[in-house]
């Protein structure tokens, strides 16, 4: 079984029309920023109900110095045996 844990939402510049982030949408329109702290904590209770792999997903707009960053240190915390998956906007897309 796979979980995710959404890092970041709200509008996303690049509007892509068929994306509920896309800020023409409106779906999102405050954008926030789950804290570190919360992402592990996410993790780790998936963890311990049995979830073989999480995947941390971010908006095109979420910095990827900041994911390369998140996903290190969440790593750090998860069983070795736990896959952990992050997706990533095009590098054009994420504001340093």
């Amino acid at each position: 079984m796979h979980c995710h844990v959404g890092i970041n939402l709200g509008p996303c510049p690049h509007n892509c029309k068929w994306c509920s982030f896309a800020a023409v949408n409106k779906v999102f329109p405050k954008a926030s920023v789950l804290p570190l702290d919360e992402i592990i904590e996410k993790c780790l209770k998936f963890e311990h109900e049995g979830v073989n792999a999480i995947y941390l997903v971010t908006t095109s707009a979420y910095a990827m110095k900041r994911l390369i960053e998140t996903v290190k240190e969440v790593r750090r915390n998860l069983q070795p045996e736990t896959v952990l998956i992050a997706n990533a906007g095009y590098p054009t897309c994420n504001p340093a």
